[in-house]
């Protein structure tokens, strides 16, 4: 994935990535848990992995958690690990859930 707009969310400015579950996991989303997609950005020179954790139904939805693991161009930095939960909303979108 090198190159592709998932990387371009994880500039060198940025401590988070900012989670589109439209965007980003596209790779991963409606795949078997533990389905893994790697990207990279060339220009910050992050990188990390999307992780399809498991697969879940919450309010009657299709639910899945993802875990994002950022590394850092940063010398000093330490890998990041996040963990969200999408749910496919009946219009066929993914929404975060709480």
């Amino acid at each position: 994935m090198a190159g592709s707009g998932l990387g371009d969310r994880y500039g060198p400015d940025q401590r988070r990535p900012r989670h589109d579950p439209q965007q980003g996991p596209a790779e991963i989303h409606g795949k078997r848990a533990d389905t893994v997609a790697a990207w990279s950005n060339p220009r910050s020179g992050n990188s990390g992995t999307i992780t399809l954790l498991k697969k879940f139904t919450q309010a009657r939805l299709a639910c899945e958690q993802i875990e994002y693991r950022f590394k850092s161009s940063r010398p000093q930095a330490r890998p990041e690990r996040y963990l969200f939960n999408s749910c496919l909303q009946p219009d066929g979108t993914w929404k975060l859930a709480p």
